[in-house]
């Protein structure tokens, strides 16, 4: 019954049924478009991270002993890849190093 309604309704209105298809058309193209940019806007923050080889891990240490340590102990543990070097900044209390993973 659906169907002969449906073939009856090609039959008469041509000019509607390819107006309808042309709409039909470009919301699926704005739909797709519009996933991709979701989808490229989502990774990118995690993709640019990736590239600047952002550290995941900063420290901050107000002494030289806390300083050796936590370098003794990124020496010996092997899961630590990479680590840059310390920055010591010099300040009216003392000195802060700040270092990161």
């Amino acid at each position: 019954m659906y169907f002969r309604i449906l073939k009856k309704d090609l039959k008469r209105k041509r000019t509607m049924n390819a107006i309808l298809l042309v709409f039909i058309i470009l919301a699926s193209t704005f739909i797709a478009s519009s996933v991709n940019n979701m989808t490229a806007v989502m990774t990118a923050l995690d993709r640019y991270f990736d590239k600047a080889e952002v550290p995941d891990y900063a420290f901050c240490l107000t002494s030289k002993a806390e300083t050796d340590k936590l370098v003794r102990m990124l020496e010996e543990h092997s899961f630590f890849k990479f680590f840059s070097d310390f920055v010591f900044f010099k300040s009216s209390s003392g000195c802060f190093s700040f270092s990161m993973i």
